[in-house]
């Protein structure tokens, strides 16, 4: 007890109190068998995070393959010969890729393919599965914080429509009851 005191206070800088609650804390924990067998203390791996945005990295043939298959699926009237040199761009990397096309095709000027819609095998991999869940998840979270945009302004207008704002403390300004602290 007098060691894991020692290094708690010493060593770790805690005030004796929070020491001594965190010595007790451990000896409760390990019903008194301090150290711990380390044979029964579950390990828990962390499981390697992947920077979705980062396109340094070369992707195997087989993501490749998905990522254009779904490509054409998402830009059905974008030339496939666009598709492949915007892939190439961003070294066949889903999410930047589809980011970028995304704003390449919203730019004025720009003419889609209407004509020919594209025809490709279905190709997957884990990888590319992986990728597209934080993609769905991404574009869930854009859609959610979009909602909660609108709905915020359409209390804002509706307030100020009906007069029933009330006036904030720090601004002056009329705002609705729900935005209130």
């Amino acid at each position: 007890v007098d060691k894991l005191l020692v290094r708690a206070v010493d060593v770790q800088g805690m005030p004796m109190d929070a020491a001594l609650a965190n010595v007790i804390s451990t000896l409760v924990d390990t019903d008194g068998k301090y150290p711990r067998d380390q044979s029964k203390v579950k390990k828990v791996e962390k499981k390697e995070t992947r920077n979705y945005d980062d396109c340094t990295t070369t992707m195997s043939s087989e993501y490749q393959a998905a990522v254009m298959w779904y490509l054409m699926m998402d830009f059905p009237y974008v030339p496939k010969r666009w598709l492949k040199r915007w892939c190439a761009e961003k070294n066949f990397h889903f999410i930047p890729t589809h980011a970028y096309i995304t704003t390449e095709i919203t730019k004025p000027g720009f003419k889609a393919n209407k004509s020919k819609r594209h025809s490709a095998e279905y190709a997957t991999c884990p990888e590319f599965e992986e990728e597209l869940a934080e993609f769905k998840r991404r574009a869930a979270e854009v859609e959610r914080e979009r909602l909660e945009e609108e709905e915020k302004k359409r209390l804002e207008d509706e307030a100020e429509e009906k007069g029933i704002g009330v006036e904030c403390g720090c601004c002056y300004c009329d705002a609705p009851i729900q935005h209130m602290c």
